[in-house]
């Protein structure tokens, strides 16, 4: 059934993707003023957009001084990682078992445009992301469980800006990508144990990487 979106959700996506992505950093405050401006709407829109956000504890309302973007939490970040390495870890296994020829050279696809992006660009980062969004997607699909897919989509966007944050910090993205590069090469060969074991890697160094780049944060900010 098609349900037409409102102004609101169109808000709400456009501000959720912007924080997903860094454009509005943790900790900013965003001004209904401003963002009515910008969408050229009343502030109802935009107080409707804030409150779907903060459901999704990616804001926080304090009512006498504004809205702020969630800072990222060390206790959330570290939950998502283990509930990552449970589902993710079992959905490689069944990956392996269920890729066909066509997805393989898909993968290789995207692996040779990676390995053919020079490195330490702009353009470097950005291909990382994209070759790793779509191996864990596609993944995710081969896997055939759903409700797995709709409990780690609820996640996206502070995976994503843990990820962002993250690589700007430090040069996660180089190590993640041999990571990428362990697991593709599992999924080609169909090896299901080859698959789990690098994807245990890759989620395990994700979460140690994320609790160094939280301490440090707190280290520079005098916490």
């Amino acid at each position: 059934m098609y349900v037409k979106k409102t102004m609101g959700d169109y808000i709400y996506e456009d501000l959720k993707e912007g924080i997903s992505k860094l454009v509005y950093a943790p900790g900013e405050k965003l001004s209904e003023t401003v963002l009515s401006q910008k969408y050229g709407v009343s502030r109802a829109p935009i107080r409707d957009a804030f409150t779907k956000l903060e459901r999704e504890g990616l804001v926080r309302i304090f009512p006498q001084s504004g809205t702020i973007v969630s800072p990222i939490s060390e206790k959330k970040a570290m939950d998502i990682c283990e509930i990552r390495m449970l589902f993710e870890t079992y959905a490689v296994k069944k990956a392996a078992e269920k890729i066909t020829d066509e997805h393989v050279r898909e993968l290789d696809r995207q692996f040779q445009h990676l390995e053919a992006t020079e490195k330490g660009t702009d353009e470097k980062r950005q291909t990382v992301f994209e070759v790793d969004r779509f191996m864990h997607d596609l993944i995710l699909t081969l896997c055939g469980n759903d409700e797995i897919t709709k409990i780690l989509d609820t996640f996206k966007p502070e995976i994503r800006r843990i990820q962002l944050s993250n690589s700007l910090h430090n040069l996660r993205f180089i190590d993640s990508e041999q990571e990428m590069i362990a697991v593709y090469r599992a999924l080609r060969e169909r090896n299901t144990e080859d698959a789990g074991k690098a994807m245990e890697t890759h989620i395990g160094n994700i979460q140690k990487a994320v609790k160094k780049y939280l301490m440090d944060l707190a280290i520079e900010k005098g916490e």
